[in-house]
């Protein structure tokens, strides 16, 4: 299953990133102005972390429901 996530405030869709097992890399950069997509990448790499453990234990319980 590919880990990505989608950057987004209220329904405005911001840039999706693609985990490559060392970093989240950019896909798609939604018409951002350079200088704020530097500011939404580096809140992204500062949060990894989290946003890793989060995407597991989502998927994770996600997956578990399917096998019930």
């Amino acid at each position: 299953m590919s880990r990505h996530t989608y950057m987004w405030k209220g329904m405005v869709v911001w840039p999706k990133f693609d985990w490559d097992g060392k970093e989240f890399v950019q896909v798609e950069k939604a018409g951002i102005k350079a200088n704020d997509f530097k500011k939404i990448k580096k809140m992204v790499d500062d949060n990894a972390d989290i946003i890793l453990k989060r995407w597991k234990e989502y998927f994770d319980k996600e997956t578990k429901e399917d096998r019930t």
